[in-house]
């Protein structure tokens, strides 16, 4: 345990210039308990995670067996060092509290890849795409149930950051050295402002959806399985949403369509249109076309791509959005194409609140 969480300090300060908790200041041990429900002297209500004493110094609890986990000591351990974080912007309440978790899941995440077990959250977020980027406990829109569907969000951005990283290459201290940047901005703000930039961001989140919706292709496939029964057995299913609609493309050919007022996607995420082919082979023009302003008003902007499956290799197409509003492509489907889904991406330069971003689109041969 000792020899991991000093692992995870190494790394930390080393690698990505964070800082110690305060107790190197002031010359105090950093505490770390390991409580026994019923039998010991600690709270009952402790469970896995840091809080902060009378002193003002930060602590960890654990309950066995996770105190000897290496994922939960990495993620926990991670937060040891976010604590001392000088940006304002990166503060754990509001539209910015899901960082401090995707990032320390993150951090457990490529450390611990090879774990089929290893909790990636891609189960939730294929069974809600719809839910804002930075959804967590206590930001959501009024009327939003509060359970673990909606509140496990937060840890399984973790699988953005993963792709960022491992499969988009962008390096790891970009997503972290915000912490201890004196940063004002809500970390998804500076990520499409500064670290990454607009372009570049939409882009990454719009390909690491179009994966997604190909069984997650990026992951191993046991670690997809495993985070889809966990969603099973402790998510909400009445949330669950993966496609916003789901046709054979025959039924939607001619028609213009848009997703169902409560399924549209809300800030920087997606919805999934899956359309069978019944066979039908040949070319078809899908046509996008956003909706100017979100639902508060805020400008609208989309990213969006064709995916293709069945019996051959998995196609994936870009479709090039004109001002972020308007999309039009010609795609072929051949013999043993069986599903088309078309993802389209909620990416506005407005980055924080609950307002949802409609559109219509409309297929024709």
């Amino acid at each position: 345990m000792i020899q991991r969480l000093n692992n995870v300090r190494k790394i930390s300060i080393q690698s990505f210039k964070m800082k110690d908790p305060p107790q190197k200041a002031t010359g105090y041990y950093y505490n770390i308990y390991i409580h026994h429900d019923g039998e010991d002297m600690f709270p009952k209500e402790w469970a896995v995670g840091q809080g902060t004493d009378g002193y003002n110094h930060p602590f960890l609890t654990f309950a066995p067996p996770y105190h000897a986990d290496v994922g939960y000591l990495d993620h926990e351990g991670f937060h040891v060092f976010q604590y001392m974080s000088n940006s304002p912007g990166f503060a754990y309440s509001g539209d910015s509290a899901w960082y401090i978790e995707a990032t320390a899941t993150w951090f457990d995440n490529y450390r611990n890849y090879k774990r089929n077990d290893l909790g990636f959250g891609c189960g939730a977020i294929e069974a809600i795409p719809h839910q804002a980027l930075w959804h967590s406990n206590d930001n959501g829109a009024p009327g939003d149930p509060i359970n673990w569907s909606t509140g496990v969000r937060q840890y399984a951005m973790s699988v953005l950051l993963f792709y960022m990283t491992e499969i988009a290459k962008i390096s790891r201290s970009a997503l972290i050295k915000g912490f201890y940047g004196n940063v004002s901005e809500l970390p998804q703000e500076h990520l499409f402002r500064k670290t990454i930039g607009a372009r570049k961001l939409r882009q990454i989140f719009a390909d690491w959806a179009s994966h997604n919706v190909n069984d997650f292709d990026y992951l191993r496939k046991a670690q997809v399985e495993s985070s889809r029964e966990e969603v099973t057995f402790y998510g909400d299913k009445t949330l669950f949403r993966p496609y916003a609609i789901s046709s054979s493309i025959n039924a939607v050919l001619n028609k213009r369509r848009a997703p169902p007022k409560k399924y549209r996607p809300r800030g920087w995420s997606y919805n999934t249109i899956k359309l069978n082919t019944n066979g039908n082979t040949g070319f078809y023009r899908v046509r996008i076309n956003g909706i100017s302003k979100g639902s508060e008003r805020a400008t609208s902007y989309f990213e969006a791509r064709v995916v293709i499956t069945g019996t051959r290799k998995t196609r994936f197409v870009k479709i090039n959005m004109r001002r972020g509003l308007i999309g039009n492509i010609r795609v072929k489907l051949v013999n043993g194409d069986k599903m088309m889904f078309l993802v389209i991406a909620a990416v506005p330069s407005h980055v924080k609140g609950n307002q949802n971003y409609n559109y219509t689109f409309l297929i024709t041969r």
